[in-house]
């Protein structure tokens, strides 16, 4: 009688504690799948840890498609290798499937494909690892130069710079001869429209407030100076939502919401406040209309229970004279209140920092072909790594006062794909 093979696939979705969730239901006939085949594959992200318990270091997170051999059984988890790595999975939720049906995921041919496109805005680091410094952020659909893989990682050269990506974020693009295109018309010699991005400069900008200057593309990095509002900066790069400037004589990051192609007069009180909340405005109208024409329905969720302190929009400056935009919403409760994931995620910053936000979290969610970006600053305790998968509902971190902060308090935001600020408030009644 002919035996059939089996092969294995892990349905698991990975909690911050380390937790599975799934909705298929186990399999009776788990342990005689594991007698028969010893090779598993996952369907998500799945954390491998160094013991069969959640309490365990994690040792990586193994991507979604990869697969692992199995070694021993122990309780409720399955040690398993992992290219270099041995450790444990849990086996509480496992899916049978015959060897004749299953497909292992395609995997582009580094060796035989020398270019890739970003999927998405995607971090260059140093090494290759989420520990490695970022280089610069390349922007979606940009095209970058394969040189070699190292795991999950390609070493690629995208303009001047070489470094390391996540493969995962990368397509290849197809290098069959094509025939020679007509010549394109040459464009007009002042066109309408600048270019926006990468290393092109934009020209001349003003700010439209006072705008901090910093050492890299973000609010982690250490302030050079502040540039008074009204000044005039020259663009250099692009990373993100943050330019890198010139200013009389000091070269930084700053980010470009405040900046402003026109020099602002202030004919009115707060003039270039009013002009911050209107440009948001239009952003949020303009992300509502997109999320009408899918079917999300109630896609966000309450991150915390507390009491709403300060909305979107226009304020008084809590530690200073006079008035500012605020980018998002402040809910006040005790220290240590559970901070939740206000959708499903993964895990796109995870930082600590003395100013700004603090301690703060970020997680990019993919919703019905829609990216989002959602913010979480002055936290107590951060219970999650980038690169990690959460889910909506699932505890990220706790409550806190850690950096610009006056009392024990979250501070919430959510950001279009470009992560530029929308009102939050509108998007959680959507």
């Amino acid at each position: 009688m002919k035996r059939t093979a089996t092969a294995v696939m892990l349905t698991a979705t990975i909690l911050m504690g380390g937790g599975i969730i799934t909705s298929t239901p186990v399999e009776a006939s788990a342990t005689t799948a594991v007698k028969q085949s010893t090779t598993y594959t996952t369907t998500d992200a799945l954390n491998l840890r160094a013991g069969n318990s959640t309490k365990y270091k994690v040792l990586t997170t193994i991507p979604k498609g990869k697969q692992v051999q199995y070694i021993s059984t122990h309780g409720s988890w399955y040690k398993v290798k992992y290219g270099k790595h041995t450790g444990y999975v849990s086996k509480s939720y496992i899916k049978v499937q015959k060897a004749s049906d299953f497909k292992p995921p395609v995997t582009p041919n580094a060796s035989s494909t020398k270019s890739y496109a970003t999927t998405s805005n995607l971090n260059l680091r140093s090494t290759n690892s989420t520990k490695g410094k970022i280089v610069t952020v390349i922007p979606k659909g940009k095209v970058v130069s394969y040189i070699s893989a190292h795991g999950s990682w390609y070493k690629v050269k995208y303009g001047t710079k070489t470094g390391y990506v996540a493969k995962s974020y990368l397509k290849a693009i197809s290098t069959k001869p094509v025939s020679s295109p007509p010549p394109a018309p040459k464009p007009p010699a002042n066109p309408k429209t600048p270019p926006t991005g990468g290393q092109v400069s934009l020209g001349s900008f003003y700010t439209i407030d006072s705008l901090n200057m910093r050492k890299g593309a973000g609010v982690e990095h250490s302030l050079i100076t502040a540039i008074p509002k009204g000044e005039k900066v020259e663009h250099l790069a692009t990373s993100g939502n943050w330019y890198q400037v010139q200013y009389k004589t000091h070269r930084g990051w700053v980010n470009y919401g405040y900046l402003s192609k026109t020099q602002l007069v202030d004919t009115e009180p707060n003039a270039s406040i009013k002009w911050l909340e209107f440009e948001a405005t239009k952003r949020t109208d303009t992300l509502l209309s997109q999320m009408k024409q899918t079917t999300l329905k109630d896609p966000f969720l309450m991150p915390v229970q507390g009491r709403l302190t300060s909305s979107y929009g226009i304020r008084s400056n809590p530690t200073g004279a006079g008035y500012e935009f605020h980018t998002g919403v402040d809910y006040a409760n005790v220290m240590g209140t559970p901070i939740l994931a206000t959708a499903d995620a993964m895990v796109d910053r995870v930082v600590s920092s003395a100013t700004g936000y603090g301690k703060y979290i970020v997680l990019r969610h993919d919703m019905k072909g829609m990216t989002f970006y959602s913010l979480y600053g002055h936290l107590n305790k951060m219970n999650v790594v980038p690169g990690q998968i959460v889910k909506r509902g699932e505890k990220i971190g706790e409550l806190g006062s850690t950096g610009r902060s006056t009392g024990p308090h979250l501070h919430f935001e959510i950001q279009n794909s470009s992560r530029q600020n929308v009102n939050p408030q509108t998007l959680l009644a959507f």
